[in-house]
């Protein structure tokens, strides 16, 4: 397969997940819409991720010094 032809069904795959997701979303979370769960998940993921790498750094930095 060529480089198009991959990148056109990944791109139907995502819209697939997405359009899913919006109906599950609604159904699930209260109503919310896909963006709000999107906003949601986001920031759920970048507050874990900050915590984790804090972490990181001042253990790496207990150890090294």
């Amino acid at each position: 397969m060529d480089l198009l032809a991959i990148l056109k069904d990944y791109f139907n795959r995502i819209k697939r997940r997405l359009i899913l997701n919006g109906y599950y979303t609604c159904q699930i979370k209260d109503g919310k819409s896909l963006g709000a769960a999107f906003i949601d998940w986001f920031f759920y993921k970048f507050n874990y991720s900050f915590v984790f790498f804090i972490l990181l750094y001042l253990t790496l930095l207990k150890i090294l010094v």
